[in-house]
């Protein structure tokens, strides 16, 4: 296999993914109800990139029960069911976890109506207009469930009550909400208390997040290859990659890290890297 120049050797992501198709767990998100390839615990979930800890056969019906049920909504296209699912779960259980995947709901359903516009349309196009309308609303809901979330964290921590677990969700929250100086200063926190793994991939979010993908691949080569690294952090790698102009790269490690995990984001990222 032949890998061209650039600021990373990527074979030692593609032994690593090997590694783990061989002789890692999957894991299951109690949060969304996705499993998770893991060649340690905890990992991070490929979805909504929550800790993940336990198998599925680890966790009780109660555990599993509604993430099982949200998975499937979303699977089968079925945005709206997903989002009706999520608004009951937070209803009986007003977690900032239960907010947080309420809001990624409503932000699939929204992308969604962005997928069904269409300029081949006859007239004055005016379904368009109602698709974007409806994304419009959907993602202002997501805003709204993303705010109580962090609310209620920004409260714990008032209390000093926060664990690494908590500055985490809250920077994912930054992050989901454009926020761009108070994710920084979680990551910083993150790093303070010795976040580990969960701190290692916050910065490649980071990164990504701002545009800085240099940093991102300068990141990756202080961990290239350990066990302990989520391999949901090839998945920012990969967009570096990609942004930075190693397409060749950016195509191999794409396609193999897909042989393994189940990505959202990573499947569409591959239809803008295009075919190997």
């Amino acid at each position: 296999m032949m890998f061209d120049g650039g600021l990373m050797d990527i074979s030692k992501y593609v032994k690593l993914l090997a590694m783990a198709g061989k002789n890692s767990r999957h894991l299951f998100c109690t949060n969304c109800g996705t499993e998770t390839l893991s060649l340690s615990a905890p990992g991070i979930c490929s979805w909504c990139e929550l800790p993940v800890t336990f198998s599925y056969d680890d966790l009780s019906a109660d555990d599993v029960s509604f993430p099982s049920a949200f998975r499937s909504l979303l699977q089968a296209g079925n945005c709206a069911g997903a989002v009706e699912l999520s608004e009951n779960a937070v209803a009986k259980s007003p977690t900032p976890e239960r907010f947080y995947i309420n809001a990624l709901a409503y932000i699939s359903s929204s992308n969604k109506e962005v997928s069904l516009i269409t300029y081949n349309l006859k007239g004055f196009m005016e379904e368009n207009i109602l698709h974007r309308d409806a994304s419009a609303k959907m993602f202002s809901s997501a805003k709204l469930k993303l705010n109580k979330a962090i609310s209620i964290c920004e409260a714990e921590i008032s209390n000093g009550s926060a664990s690494i677990s908590t500055i985490y969700l809250l920077f994912l929250l930054y992050v989901k909400s454009g926020k761009v100086r108070p994710a920084e200063k979680s990551l910083e926190k993150l790093k303070e208390m010795k976040g580990g793994a969960l701190y290692y991939y916050a910065r490649m979010v980071f990164y990504s997040m701002i545009g800085d993908f240099g940093g991102v691949l300068s990141s990756s080569s202080e961990s290239a290859g350990s066990e302990n690294i989520p391999l949901a952090t090839i998945h920012y790698i990969i967009l570096a990659l990609f942004k930075n102009g190693h397409y060749s790269n950016a195509k191999i490690l794409s396609g193999e890290f897909l042989k393994y995990v189940d990505s959202d984001s990573s499947k569409y990222l591959q239809t803008e890297i295009g075919p190997i």
